[in-house]
């Protein structure tokens, strides 16, 4: 049924009484999504250009909110600013209240849930389509299935893009946060077209995982239809994973798989679990990593450095301004309850990291691990641009 809608160019309306106020460049959308019971359900999404009247086409993105989230102007300016054009939808059945919803994270206020909570989005013949219930529906029939309509809205999103005048349809790619992340490593196991893809916080191996999300994956229904994993084999784009190392929805031995699978595919796959990074829609989109990493694939800029044997030999690219440290654990990893960054109702690393430097000569690491060690990762930190980016080999346990 994904499959099926490849080619299907939604029904789009305009709605220009929720264009962002601060940006011209940017509109408010409505388009079709799939049906319920042969009924018609509705997405809401922005769409932005960059400023810049001399490209003739642009570079774009699909952008895929995660948990708690909608369709965010932020997001689209950040990527627009970046010379992307660029589609964020909701994926839950929400629609804004006023202008300028979703200008920035944690206005939950400006939305409302359903086709009938805004008379601006009633439509006879139209109903609500099925809200995050974090997997809850995976036993009832597809069509009724949230992630079937959130992976379906996502492919759709890819196809306005595709269809749109302005932009190169060869340079499309997708980037999504925490849930987001989940639904685009889904998507693109069925979607072979993007040019890049960029999954952040989530990944497959979420049944093995052993963060928060962990619980959401590992009834029968979800991992007979939802596990990203099944589809490796057939995402040849490159892929950035992009992950952080104390999350507490997913951790990092699901990232690792996901990367070690796909990275089979195209050797421009990355890998990058970064300290301190934090979980959150902003935390998520402010890092200069997935710009960089899409440049590089679009525009033709530098790579970020790789492994191109793991844990030891790396290709730089040129790039010069490289340091290398070791992050290990020297206990088993494991999850808990517990008082964590302010948080103490979801399960955190119990575990601390600790980091020693290494060294970096003719493209060799070389470090010594203490004795104590029982699994670790190697860090390159490359200064590009004048920012600091961080790419990683796999996780590796001893």
């Amino acid at each position: 049924m994904l499959n099926s809608i490849m080619n299907q160019l939604p029904v789009i309306k305009f709605m220009p009484k929720y264009n962002p106020s601060e940006f011209p460049n940017m509109y408010a959308i409505t388009y079709d999504g799939q049906t319920i019971d042969g009924k018609k359900t509705k997405v809401f999404a922005y769409i932005g250009y960059p400023n810049n009247t001399t490209c003739e086409k642009f570079p774009a993105v699909v952008l895929v909110h995660g948990g708690g989230g909608h369709a965010f102007i932020e997001w689209v300016r950040l990527w627009n600013e970046a010379g992307y054009a660029a589609i964020a939808m909701d994926t839950t059945g929400f629609y804004p209240l006023c202008r300028d919803a979703g200008r920035f994270e944690g206005d939950s206020q400006n939305w409302g849930y359903g086709v009938n909570i805004n008379a601006d989005f009633y439509e006879d013949g139209y109903v609500d389509a099925p809200t995050n219930d974090a997997m809850g529906s995976s036993e009832l029939e597809l069509d009724k299935q949230w992630m079937y309509h959130a992976v379906s809205d996502t492919i759709l999103a890819h196809n306005i893009l595709l269809n749109a005048e302005r932009i190169d349809s060869n340079k499309i790619g997708i980037t999504g946060i925490s849930w987001g992340g989940v639904i685009t490593s889904l998507a693109i196991g069925y979607d072979e077209r993007y040019a890049f893809a960029i999954p952040i916080y989530g990944s497959g191996y979420l049944a093995e995982s052993l963060g928060y999300l962990n619980k959401s994956f590992n009834t029968e229904p979800t991992k007979k239809l939802w596990l990203a994993e099944k589809n490796f084999d057939k995402v040849n784009m490159p892929v950035l994973w992009f992950c952080w190392n104390d999350d507490t929805s997913f951790s990092i031995d699901a990232n690792s798989k996901s990367y070690r699978d796909t990275v089979k595919n195209n050797p421009l796959t990355l890998l990058s679990m970064k300290n301190n990074m934090n979980h959150s829609h902003h935390y998520g989109w402010i890092w200069s990593e997935s710009y960089a990493f899409a440049d590089s694939i679009i525009k033709n800029t530098v790579k970020l450095p790789t492994f191109i044997e793991q844990p030891n030999k790396i290709e730089t690219y040129g790039n010069e301004n490289i340091t290398a440290n070791v992050y290990y654990l020297t206990e088993e990893m494991t999850y808990s309850i517990h008082n964590k960054y302010g948080y103490g109702n979801y399960p955190f690393m119990d575990q601390e990291w600790m980091k020693i430097p290494v060294e970096i000569k003719n493209n060799i690491v070389t470090f010594k691990l203490p004795d104590d060690a029982t699994s670790y990762y190697v860090e390159l930190i490359t200064i590009i641009n004048d920012k600091e980016l961080t790419t990683t080999s796999e996780y590796i346990i001893l």
